[in-house]
């Protein structure tokens, strides 16, 4: 994949570079997965056990804290990758950095679904 003008903060690069790894691991299993309709679980796994769901989740609760900018920047890189992967956790990403972001929920459930939730 070609370098971006856009790709310029740490967080960025240290993920492209973590994407570039496992890249045709996951272009390999795209073509079985939409051949087959399959949910792209090896991916999302991987995604998960790199911390990657913590993208989004502020750093006062154990994230990345990771801006809008950086989020769209690496799920445009992942979906050249793998667009059902990219699509699959950009739900997760999204959906986790509006709760933390707009406080959606009571100070207290926010600590706990940081601690317990699909964030560890």
């Amino acid at each position: 994949m070609v370098q971006s003008f856009l790709v310029h903060t740490d967080i960025q690069k240290r993920w492209i570079e973590k994407f570039k790894q496992v890249e045709a691991q996951f272009k390999a299993r795209a073509a079985e997965h939409d051949l087959k309709a399959q949910f792209p679980f090896e991916n999302v796994q991987w995604l998960i056990n790199e911390g990657y769901t913590k993208l989004t989740l502020p750093e006062a609760y154990g994230g990345e804290g990771v801006t809008i900018e950086d989020m769209v920047i690496l799920q445009s890189y992942l979906r050249a990758i793998d667009g059902a992967t990219a699509l699959s956790i950009g739900w997760h990403l999204s959906v986790i950095g509006q709760i933390f972001q707009q406080q959606m929920w009571d100070p207290s459930m926010l600590q706990v679904f940081a601690r317990e939730g699909p964030c560890k």
